[in-house]
């Protein structure tokens, strides 16, 4: 990036201190099971069990449990961001394998069929399974 372009005042907050954006990224990983040639596997529950205690602020379910959801911390550049995820995938990737699971990412699994999607089980996501079940499915 240009450095007139890093210090233009849109990339300052708006609270008159000098200090440029913070990012942090968020990454929603599906769980395949390669036993079965890579369909979907509900296992968010096994997953978070076997996430590291010391890493649980960087991983949380999603509402389908074939999803895991990982993030970052604030980072003061992409390249800080981008250097963390990929520690985080390859957690991801050893607690997988452990499992017996694949990871993949992408918006949605090529042959999910929302009708046989299964709603995590943590508290957050039953309670908007339970105010909104079809939109929750779906």
């Amino acid at each position: 990036m240009p450095p007139e372009v890093a210090k233009a005042p849109w990339s300052k907050w708006a609270t008159c201190q000098e200090t440029d954006f913070t990012l942090g990224v968020e990454e929603e990983v599906m769980l395949l099971d390669p036993s079965d040639g890579m369909g979907l596997s509900s296992a968010i529950d096994e997953v978070l069990d076997a996430w590291p205690d010391a890493l649980d602020d960087r991983v949380s379910s999603e509402t389908h449990s074939s999803a895991v959801e990982l993030r970052s911390g604030v980072h003061a550049t992409a390249a800080e961001a981008v250097a963390e995820l990929s520690e985080l995938r390859a957690e991801l990737e050893r607690v997988l394998k452990g499992l017996g699971l694949r990871a993949g990412a992408t918006g949605t699994h090529p042959s999910a069929v929302w009708h046989e999607m299964e709603v995590s089980s943590r508290d957050r996501h039953q309670q908007v399974y339970a105010s909104m079940r079809a939109l929750a499915r779906r």
